[in-house]
């Protein structure tokens, strides 16, 4: 009867065993899978922001009296964390940053429109100033991840103008809802004479 007893407890402490195993096992193949989860939604969001086009009422020239609307892309892109990124009418690409990424050093691209004499009255008769593409360094600093500073360097690189601009930026995001923003910027610029001469000079 004790021999009887003591088998069947030793079947029911073998068969709790087995179940605890395979309550182990089970969240074990949990843990694997989200991990490999986390690990595939991290893969699938190595470019994450915003793709979209708008368009720009403007005078293509300063002190122009004749406004044109214009298509432009408008994007807001980060890559790899951050580490590359694409903001409307700047990329940049981080070569150095510190631990808490608010603080680094990017190789930054930016163009700049040129305009013809068909573009106003005020123009007719002079030159077509090209549109360039102007590159260089930047520093950032963000004060929080929807706000920041940046101060730059940028050289024109397809000798346009053969111009330079240091450039004062800072800006702020504002969510209204999980589709909706807004992004403010302001800045100041400071163009060398090679630059200011060609785009806003008076020769012909």
């Amino acid at each position: 009867m004790r021999s009887s007893r003591a088998a069947h407890v030793a079947a029911w402490k073998r068969l709790v065993a087995c179940g605890l195993f395979t309550i182990a096992c089970q969240s074990s193949v949990d843990e694997v899978r989200a991990e490999e989860a986390a690990a595939k939604d991290s893969s699938e969001k190595f470019v994450t922001g915003r793709l979209g086009v708008g368009a720009i009422v403007d005078s293509r020239y300063s002190g122009g009296s004749n406004y044109q609307a214009f298509p432009v892309p408008l994007a807001s892109i980060e890559i790899a964390d951050g580490v590359a990124y694409v903001d409307y009418w700047q990329a940049g690409l981080y070569v150095l940053s510190n631990e808490k990424k608010n603080l680094g050093l990017a190789i930054v691209a930016t163009p700049r429109l040129g305009f013809g004499q068909h573009d106003g009255r005020l123009l007719e008769g002079i030159t077509t100033r090209r549109s360039s593409l102007e590159m260089g360094l930047s520093v950032d600093y963000g004060f929080s991840e929807t706000a920041g500073i940046s101060l730059g360097y940028l050289h024109d690189v397809v000798s346009a103008s053969d111009g330079s601009v240091v450039r004062l930026l800072g800006y702020k995001h504002v969510d209204f809802s999980e589709r909706f923003g807004v992004d403010a910027f302001i800045g100041v610029e400071r163009l060398n004479a090679r630059l200011a001469n060609y785009y806003y000079g008076v020769g012909s």
